[in-house]
Formats: C-alpha cells, sequence, structure tokens
C-alpha cells in the first residue's frame, strides 16, 4: 500500500506542475507599461573555451548597437596560451583577463561588474546575438529593477527550440502576467547596478548563479518583469551535451533546495515559487518512481494496476503538456528525467561538480549512463516477460528503449 501511495504522490508532483505550465502558456498577457530613460549600459559576457568563431560573432555583433551610451566589458577565464587568440578576436571591446579565475562564472560576472561604470547591467553568453537596436528597446523600460529578456534558439534543434518558446511564454510571460516570481535567466538578463549591489552581486560557487540570484532577489522583495525583447542563442546539438546541460541545471536546482524554503512564508505565491526552483526533481519524480515501482513490483509482489493507471493519467497530462509546447520528443523526455534527476540528487548531497561550457556546435559525444542504463533495463524487461509481469515489462522496455535510442552514440 506505501508503494502504490508513493507512486501517485510522484505522479500528482510531476503532472501537477505540467498542467500549471500549460496553464500558464495560455494566460493573458498585457504588455509591460514603460518606464523609459536613457541610462548608461554595461554589457558584460564571461568567457571561457569560446571557438574563435564565436568570438569574433560576439564581437561584430556588439560593436554594432545603435545607442550611444554604452559600453562591453569581455571576462576571459582562458589559459594564458589563449590569450592572444581571443585579444584578436575581440579587438575593440574591452577585455578582461582573470588570472586567477575563481567563483566559475559567477566570479569572472562579479569581476566585470567590478570596472563597469554603466547604471544599467546587461548579462549575455557569448553566443547570444542582439538586434542592432537591443539598447534602444531596452531603454524603453529603464525603470525597472531587473527584466528577464526573451530567449530565441536560432540553431533549430526541434524539441529544444520548441520548448525553449514555450518557455518564455509560458514560464516568463504568462507567470509575470500573474504576479508570480520571475527567476531570470543569466544569459538575457538586465538589471541596475545599485540593484544588483544591494542584493550581494553573483554567488560564487553556485552553479546555476542565475537562478540563486533569482532566489535572493525574490526573498529580498525585487519583482524581476519580463520584457520581449530578443535574445538569439544556441542549443545542443548532441545528447551527451544536452544531459550535462540538464544535469548543470539540475544541480543547481538541488544546492537551492534548503535555501529555497524560505519561500514558503510568502504563502501560495512563495510555494509556487519553490516549485519553480525545484522543478527540474518535480518534471523527473514520476518518471524515477515508474522505474523504481516496476523494478520491484516482483519482489514485494506489487500489483500492475497502480502501474496502469498512472501511465494512463501520466499520458494525458504530457499530451495536454504536449499540445501546449506544440510537439516534443517522447524519448529525449526520460533521458532529460533522469538526467535533471541524477544532477538534482548530486546538487542536494553536495557532491563535487565541475561547471564546464555547454558545447553549441557538432560534435560525437553521448551519455554513456544513459545507454548502459537504457540497455540494463530492456535486458530486464525480457526476463520480467518471461517471469510472469507483462505490464512491468512493458514499462521497463518502453523506458530503457527510449533510453538508449536517446543516448545511442552517432555512429549507431
Amino acid at each position: 500500500m506505501i508503494a502504490e501511495l508513493l507512486l501517485f504522490l510522484t505522479l500528482a508532483v510531476s503532472c501537477s506542475w505540467l498542467l500549471a505550465q500549460s496553464f500558464y502558456g495560455h494566460v493573458k498577457v498585457t504588455p509591460l507599461k514603460e518606464l523609459s530613460g536613457k541610462p548608461f549600459y554595461s554589457i558584460i559576457v564571461a568567457v571561457k573555451d569560446e571557438d574563435m568563431e564565436t568570438l569574433r560573432g560576439l564581437r561584430e555583433c556588439l560593436l554594432n548597437l545603435r545607442y550611444p551610451n554604452y559600453e562591453v566589458l569581455v571576462v576571459s577565464d582562458d589559459p594564458k596560451e589563449r590569450w592572444g587568440e581571443v585579444r584578436e578576436c575581440l579587438r575593440g571591446i574591452n577585455l578582461l583577463f582573470r588570472d586567477d579565475p575563481r567563483g566559475g562564472k559567477a566570479g569572472a560576472l562579479n569581476y566585470g561588474c567590478s570596472f563597469a561604470s554603466g547604471s544599467h547591467l546587461v548579462f549575455l553568453d557569448a553566443e547570444a546575438r542582439v538586434s542592432e537596436n537591443f539598447l534602444e528597446e531596452l531603454s524603453k523600460f529603464a525603470g525597472y529593477d531587473a527584466l528577464a529578456l526573451k530567449l530565441r534558439v536560432r540553431n533549430d534543434n526541434g524539441s529544444y527550440g520548441l520548448t525553449t518558446d514555450f518557455s518564455m511564454r509560458a514560464l516568463f510571460a504568462g507567470r509575470d502576467a500573474l504576479g508570480l516570481h520571475l527567476f531570470p535567466n543569466g544569459s538575457a538578463l538586465v538589471i541596475k547596478a545599485l540593484t544588483l549591489k544591494e542584493v550581494g552581486g553573483w554567488r560564487e560557487g553556485a552553479i546555476s548563479e542565475d537562478l540563486e540570484l533569482g532566489l535572493r532577489l525574490a526573498l529580498r522583495g525585487v519583482r524581476v518583469r519580463f520584457v520581449p525583447v530578443e535574445v538569439s542563442t544556441l542549443a545542443p546539438l548532441t545528447s551527451g551535451d544536452l544531459q550535462r546541460q540538464l544535469q548543470r541545471w539540475g544541480y543547481g536546482s538541488g544546492q537551492l533546495a534548503k535555501e529555497s524554503i524560505s519561500l514558503f512564508k510568502e504563502g501560495v505565491r512563495g510555494i509556487e515559487g519553490w516549485v519553480y526552483v525545484n522543478q527540474w526533481a518535480i518534471y523527473s519524480l514520476y518518471l524515477v518512481g515508474l522505474t523504481v515501482y516496476a523494478l520491484l513490483s516482483p519482489l514485494l509482489k506489487l500489483s500492475s494496476i497502480p502501474l496502469l493507471i498512472s501511465l494512463i493519467v501520466y499520458g494525458v497530462v504530457v499530451a495536454v503538456y504536449g499540445r501546449s509546447v506544440g510537439g516534443g520528443d517522447a524519448t529525449m523526455a526520460v533521458l532529460t528525467a533522469f538526467s535533471s534527476f541524477i544532477g538534482y540528487v548530486r546538487g542536494v548531497m553536495k557532491l563535487p561538480f565541475k561547471w564546464r561550457v555547454t558545447p553549441k556546435s557538432s560534435s560525437s559525444t553521448y551519455p554513456l549512463w544513459g545507454f548502459v542504463l537504457g540497455t540494463v533495463l530492456s535486458f530486464i524487461s525480457v526476463f520480467y516477460a518471461l517471469m510472469g509481469e507483462p505490464i512491468q515489462s512493458l514499462v521497463l522496455l518502453g523506458l530503457g528503449a527510449s533510453l538508449t535510442w536517446s543516448s545511442r552514440p552517432t555512429w549507431i
């Protein structure tokens, strides 16, 4: 009985968040009121191990903005042997090299802030690209303390691009319209320099430094607003790169699990904010619970009926969510769930984690652990079928085949 209750609890938690997002995606959004000005903007970009073509594109983009009052500061944590190449690619831009790159990306951003002259700080990633009128558009909303901007994937990667578009519509525009806490993306963030200073800057050592900053802003009563000023970015092109990014996001979320409990004091709004911070565990909870239940069924003599009922309910909810998103890859959803859950658990346990830039160009990487786990689950499903456990067998086969396929090496 306890196992069945836990299975349905994981189902309820995961489905509630999926349905909430579907609702957010249909909320009526009114344009944000303009509070215009002509501030001096400091655009700050942290780079490390970026390919030279990306850096040249960054230079061309940021030196051609049609706005009179701005500066660009690029902080490089590259090894000294790359400094010459980086300097050549970014000629004409204020380039800051760190001899001792402590604090990860957050440390680099704080270092850049210490040299910034602007009253408003704009944080972008190296692969970010904006229009010539980018700062002119931002100046229409200069009166706000912090702004989350609209991300768009320019290297169309199918479901990743669709999910990004949906996230902008639901988790940013929709939630902002409802007055909920927004947690900005560090690759598309504008914040007043004074506001950032008052909350203590970027927290060095945080894996998801943007989520952590958003949590502190929320706890300090600083409201982040969303404006559809577009920043185009790149998506990971391989399952290996994607799962590393998902594990990093999950780890950063897990790091904040305890701290985010402070949001509960705000009631429903705070609880919803806590759910957002911990969403990488919430997304994956049911699929992980489903796997464990199916694996333990023969040993604990668990009924297959709860499996069927929960799968039907989950299938309906996913169909509703998928319709809101506009499509998606079911096999990648399984890899996403397991990757983010692994990262979250590691974050909660404070296990060592090395932050690495996610490659956005073609590579041959794949998640070996996912391929192995998927293959093992598939073999176990055959064994369970021979034991007379057809439902459990089908569940494990579906999960295993999805993991194996989405994690397969490029040569298969």
